[in-house]
């Protein structure tokens, strides 16, 4: 069973790369931003 510590790591680590990706690829207003990081993390 994975440690719970390695996986909260392993998932920030994939958010980030997902939040990245979605900011290079489309034109996100702050309010979008803030809006998909809470839903992300929720």
């Amino acid at each position: 069973m994975i440690n719970l510590i390695t996986y909260l790591l392993i998932k920030q680590t994939l958010t980030a790369l997902l939040l990245q990706q979605f900011i290079a690829t489309s034109n996100f207003s702050g309010i979008d931003y803030k809006r998909y990081i809470c839903d992300t993390m929720s």
